[in-house]
């Protein structure tokens, strides 16, 4: 009867496992379990391994193998994804977009002397940020924040070339400018001043050749202490002014006959009369000798003919 009873055993263990083999105890029973678990839950213990359904006892043991199953199972899909990490702006490192520790791209502008890719990696305030001067930009070749678009080698801001004119210090001779005061004393080539061609919208290192009336010029460069004497017909203030030595004291235009410019000058003994070329003085007209009177006049004591 004890072993009729033992077989009893055995056949349920035999009923739970599907086509398992018969045992001859509790012990085939527990193993029948073994076997039942393999295969109702094969799929996900082949991830999850399958000795804790071996391990299980009979009774019970296939609802504790599948729960082990379920389980391993549950190790073999999880892990963390790929973004769960993260990039941080705050690691203290330079990482993701970042163009230096933890500024720049997508975190927060870097200042100056940190690394930039473009204008937006750089703050607009800050330490070496000023807002009043505009903010730090990038410089294009050494791919730092500068405190100011005049260092950035880039044509930018209000500058009229690359880093100067407008706010910038003046640019030197070759440079595009509006005005004059785009192109400054102190650059290469300039001395004290340079000056705007207007006609080329280049800096010229001298007022003479900025194809405009400036400085202490009667008309465009020319005239004046500094620059060439003028052609016929343009401007003048004296006959230094003018290539022909004559200013037309009137109109203020150079003319080509010194004895019809209204003035004394030349070899003249008074307004246009007198001297080797002039015609002769009148009666009343200033003289220096009798040959600068009309035939049959004298120059008398007071330098005037009669």
């Amino acid at each position: 009867m004890g072993g009729h009873s033992a077989g009893g055993a055995a056949e349920s263990g035999g009923t739970a496992a599907t086509g398992g083999a018969s045992g001859t105890g509790g012990a085939g029973g527990s193993a029948g379990v073994g076997a039942s678990v393999g295969t109702g839950g094969g799929g996900e213990l082949s991830s999850g391994g399958a000795g804790a359904g071996g391990a299980t006892s009979g009774t019970g043991g296939g609802d504790a193998g599948g729960s082990s199953g379920s389980s391993g199972g549950a190790v073999t899909g999880g892990g963390a994804g790929p973004g769960d990490a993260g990039v941080g702006c705050g690691d203290k490192v330079q990482d993701g977009d970042e163009t230096d520790v933890d500024c720049g791209g997508a975190c927060a502008p870097c200042l100056a002397g940190q690394g930039c890719h473009a204008n937006a990696d750089c703050s607009l305030s800050g330490p070496g940020c000023e807002a009043i001067l505009g903010g730090c930009v990038c410089d294009r070749l050494a791919l730092v924040c500068v405190p100011s678009h005049c260092a950035d080698h880039r044509h930018d801001g209000d500058e009229t070339d690359v880093d100067c004119g407008g706010s910038c210090s003046g640019c030197g001779p070759g440079s595009l400018c509006r005005t004059d005061s785009d192109c400054g004393g102190g650059a290469a080539g300039c001395g004290d001043q340079c000056y705007c061609d207007t006609a080329t919208s280049t800096c010229v290192y001298n007022d003479c050749y900025d194809n405009k009336t400036d400085a202490l010029e009667t008309d465009f460069d020319c005239g004046g202490p500094l620059c060439h004497p003028c052609e016929l017909g343009l401007k003048c203030l004296v006959d230094a002014d003018c290539l022909s030595a004559a200013c037309d004291v009137v109109t203020h235009a150079c003319i080509a006959d010194q004895c019809a410019d209204g003035r004394i000058d030349g070899g003249e003994s008074d307004v246009d009369c007198g001297g080797p070329v002039c015609r002769s003085c009148a009666i009343g007209e200033k003289c220096h000798t009798s040959l600068d009177c009309a035939s049959g006049h004298v120059c008398n004591a007071s330098k005037v003919c009669q």
